[in-house]
């Protein structure tokens, strides 16, 4: 199933964690043809999401949450 959902662009490889030849292939073909989250301008990676969104600042949208809660700030 991994396997699949990086193949049509709907997961990442995560590099990182992971050395393994056959997804690094995937989701270059996967980026090569465009298609998922790689028809996207600007895909953001999961774990740069999780990061505290720094890229809201670079695409103009406003932080997630209200300044009350620590789980969305």
């Amino acid at each position: 199933v991994n396997k699949e959902l990086v193949n049509y662009g709907l997961a990442w490889h995560f590099k990182r964690y992971s050395d393994n030849f056959e997804y690094a292939e995937l989701e270059i073909s996967a980026r090569n043809k465009q298609i998922g989250i790689w028809s996207e301008p600007n895909p953001i990676a999961p774990w740069d999401w999780r990061k505290g969104r720094k890229w809201h600042n670079q695409i103009g949208l406003p932080k997630k949450g209200n300044g009350t809660n620590d789980l969305y700030n």
